[in-house]
């Protein structure tokens, strides 16, 4: 059941303690890893190969044709769609990954469904069934469906109703040959997204010259990413930057992180009415002072998640040192990076707490600020 393709060198010291098997094919060695998502009851699996000369390279592994084309649902639910130029595209189905790391991810199951949750809605390719939930309000339907919904907010583009998504089986279950429930999306279901808005801070001692690279696919940022980051930009004690010129208080950026996202296996779950004091609290509990918190509440507070209920999960820099490493030049001798995976939900849910540990600062120092919320800017699940 693998196709075995090699797409990219990778990373994986983010990953050592999420190893769950290995395979030796002559001097190379295959390992699968799995993060497990406590909120969600999902498992993104992945794999990748060390190579004799110490290169890691992330592989796919296919085992169920992932176009639609030659599907069949016993509703007549259509294999293409229509995208928003009103073109006919064939469909295609992908794992609900989530996070804005790299694209490791080749396949999500479900650790809570059950076979009494499902019920046959069609064949794949090869013969194997195609199972679709017993009811469009299960928990996979809802929350997929509501972050399809969420971030088409104010798009030109239609958004399917919660009946049509349900009956053209935007999410389906495919059992592997261990009997594994496989966990699928449709591909124009599938919000993708990224590291929204990191924003650095810094604070040397004295003002000098300071160089940042940051190891993600920069899409956005404020002063312009070059190929080699930001070169060059003259930081003074109070925060205070001037690059090519002109004043910042801080260098900004938005992409996908090079490495891993990590499993949230861990947080707080408060009413919506509590989200943004809890956050604030959060955000002084880790170290960031008046203006950060400030800055970074006048981004973030619009877009709490519109449910009865929010989790505050806390990505902390050890975390982001792995999704998306920080190289500066002079190095620091104090960095604080925080990042918020928030995500909505109608009932609470049971997650072990979050310790949040307050780091000191001493010299020169960097902090860095950052988030991503499923329900406004979804990556999946």
């Amino acid at each position: 059941e693998y196709s075995t393709i090699l797409s990219g060198v990778y990373d994986p010291e983010s990953s050592v303690a999420n190893q769950k098997d290995s395979k030796q094919f002559g001097s190379s060695v295959l390992y699968r890893t799995e993060h497990v998502y406590a909120d969600t009851g999902l498992t993104n699996i992945g794999y990748t190969l060390k190579l004799p000369t110490g290169t890691w390279v992330t592989m796919t592994y296919t085992p169920n044709t992932l176009s639609l084309e030659k599907y069949s649902f016993s509703n007549g639910a259509p294999v293409s769609y229509t995208d928003y130029e009103g073109r006919e595209r064939a469909e295609s189905l992908g794992p609900i990954a989530r996070g804005c790391g790299d694209d490791s991810v080749v396949v999500t199951r479900s650790e809570r469904l059950s076979d009494g949750d499902l019920v046959a809605v069609g064949k794949t390719d090869t013969g194997r069934t195609v199972y679709g939930l017993a009811s469009q309000n299960a928990f996979l339907i809802s929350k997929a469906y509501d972050e399809y919904k969420q971030a088409l907010d104010g798009s030109v583009q239609k958004v399917d109703s919660l009946e049509t998504f349900y009956e053209r089986h935007g999410v389906v279950i495919i059992k592997n040959a261990k009997g594994e429930n496989l966990v699928y999306i449709r591909e124009h279901y599938s919000m993708g997204g990224g590291c929204a808005k990191p924003v650095v801070y810094l604070y040397p001692a004295s003002a000098q010259m300071v160089s940042v690279r940051v190891g993600a696919n920069v899409t956005i940022s404020d002063p312009q990413y070059e190929t080699n980051g930001w070169q060059g930009v003259w930081a003074e004690p109070s925060g205070n930057l001037t690059y090519r010129g002109q004043a910042y208080s801080s260098l900004f950026w938005e992409g996908q992180g090079q490495g891993e996202y990590p499993a949230i296996s861990n947080g707080t779950v408060v009413k919506r009415a509590d989200a943004a004091t809890t956050m604030r609290r959060q955000l002084v509990d880790q170290g960031l002072n008046q203006k950060e918190i400030t800055d970074f509440m006048a981004f973030w507070e619009s877009k709490i998640p519109a449910k009865p209920y929010v989790r505050l999960t806390w990505l902390n820099t050890a975390q982001m040192d792995r999704l998306a490493p920080l190289v500066i030049s002079p190095k620091p001798q104090t960095v604080i990076r925080v990042f918020l995976d928030m995500d909505g939900f109608d009932t609470p849910i049971s997650l072990p707490k979050q310790k949040l540990i307050k780091v000191e600062r001493k010299g020169f120092t960097v902090v860095e600020w950052g988030g991503l919320t499923h329900s406004a800017h979804p990556a999946g699940l």
